[in-house]
């Protein structure tokens, strides 16, 4: 008896196997979708009804009239095919014709549709996995427990969600599938993830908390602005999603968006109150992270929407260090005409303008001084700015400086002219800059 179930079977598979490779070479060149649809493979079973030797192999091959023959001489309909597994699952998972045909007689014959299978998952996994609506349909109808878990312990939710199953994702919420069930991350987290805003909508209009936290801690928020989501975002804020919430190592939400570069996503945030002075866990502003990546567009979101551009970075300096770090010259105009202090002092004491020099930033240097910056001032050591002038030999800087009015008799800390200095590094053209402008050893 069981030599023929086997035989059935694996003539039954073998005709599956062909009509399902060249299945599988149309759907190559079909056009590609969001959501696909499994079309069944159904050839008809060529065995006639009464040369089955069991209900299994009658069910496998997709014979309705065998089936019912066995079910009316009293067969177990809650029996297990040879692989153990219920005898719903094979035509769960087909989804021909005949095997809703099959399910329904199953089901009416007392067949237990909360079964599962060997590795444990519910017979509405495999309609899930398979995404046969109708079965789905037929299954919950049925009583099929719509917030069962799989044999991993996952939310059949999570399946239609990582299969991108919006209709059966809706079956499920309709019938009452807990929607902020989790599988160790919400499973709102897995469609953020996959960005797939389409089904981020359904769960949060079932009413997904969208404040909720995945496994590690964070809000599910960074997930999207992380992974550069825009719309997924969107919809977030909407809903209602934190915008200043944090998490111990990557906080606030906006320096993901900025590290991105996404400037769309980092308008959203600050359009819904996001703090724009807000720092890192670094200690670093925002603006910070914006400037040292060049990012202008973002800057002038941020420091339209408030933030202090004087406010300082995690090791005390002024954010227009950054700029003039980089030797970004539009960067360092915008903060300029913004309000910044082109006056201030780094972290060890040397002003901004000595940055400035000592890079060779002449163009930066000029718009410090339009902007007011103290050519007189001293860096930490003591010395006037004339100094790092000469000992990086910028002749065209020490003549900005002397334009602007920088005294060309200043004294260094150890008590030497600028000029004396000038001539012991050997700079000849700075030499006759400074006596042309009246200094004297």
């Amino acid at each position: 008896m069981r030599s023929q179930q086997s035989r059935i079977r694996t003539r039954s598979t073998l005709k599956q196997a062909f009509v399902l490779a060249v299945g599988v070479l149309t759907l190559l060149v079909m056009p590609a979708c969001d959501q696909i649809s499994i079309v069944p493979t159904c050839p008809s079973p060529e065995t006639s009804p009464s040369d089955y030797a069991d209900i299994g192999s009658a069910v496998w091959d997709g014979n309705v009239e065998a089936v019912q023959r066995f079910i009316d001489e009293g067969s177990d309909v809650n029996a297990t095919d040879l692989d153990g597994n219920p005898l719903l699952l094979r035509p769960a998972g087909r989804g021909c014709s005949y095997d809703i045909s099959i399910i329904e007689i199953l089901i009416d014959a007392g067949a237990d549709v909360n079964a599962t299978d060997v590795e444990g998952n519910p017979v509405l996994h495999e309609a899930i996995w398979q995404s046969q609506i109708e079965i789905v349909r037929i299954l919950i109808d049925a009583g099929a427990d719509v917030n069962a878990r799989d044999g991993d312990g996952d939310p059949l939710l999570h399946e239609a969600i990582w299969r991108k199953r919006s209709e059966v994702i809706q079956i499920l919420l309709d019938a009452g599938a807990d929607v902020n069930a989790r599988d160790g991350d919400p499973l709102l987290h897995e469609a953020i993830w996959r960005g797939y805003p389409e089904l981020v909508r359904i769960l949060v209009d079932a009413g997904a908390d969208v404040n909720a936290r995945d496994d590690d801690g964070a809000p599910l928020l960074h997930e999207a602005v992380w992974r550069d989501h825009v719309e997924v975002a969107r919809i977030l804020v909407d809903a209602g999603a934190d915008v200043n919430a944090s998490e111990d190592y990557r906080n606030p939400h906006q320096p993901e968006a900025i590290f991105t570069g996404n400037a769309v996503i980092v308008r959203i945030l600050v359009d819904a109150g996001a703090d724009v002075n807000a720092t890192g866990a670094n200690g670093n502003p925002l603006l910070h992270q914006a400037m040292w990546r060049g990012q202008i567009n973002i800057v002038q979101t941020l420091v339209d929407a408030g933030a202090d551009v004087n406010a300082r970075d995690g090791h005390g300096a002024p954010l227009l260090r950054e700029a003039v770090f980089h030797g970004n010259v539009e960067l360092v105009r915008f903060l300029v005409d913004a309000g910044a202090d082109v006056s201030a002092a780094d972290a060890y004491g040397n002003p901004l303008l000595h940055e400035a020099i000592l890079r060779g930033q002449i163009d930066i240097v000029r718009t410090f001084i339009d902007a007011g910056a103290d050519v007189n001032a001293t860096d930490a050591f003591g010395d006037p700015l004339f100094h790092q002038a000469i000992e990086r030999n910028r002749a065209n800087i020490a003549q900005l400086l002397v334009d602007a009015g920088a005294d060309v008799n200043a004294m260094d800390a150890s008590g030497d002219s600028i000029l004396q200095v000038a001539r012991w590094f050997g700079r000849t053209e700075i030499v006759e800059i400074l006596r042309e402008a009246g200094a004297v050893e």
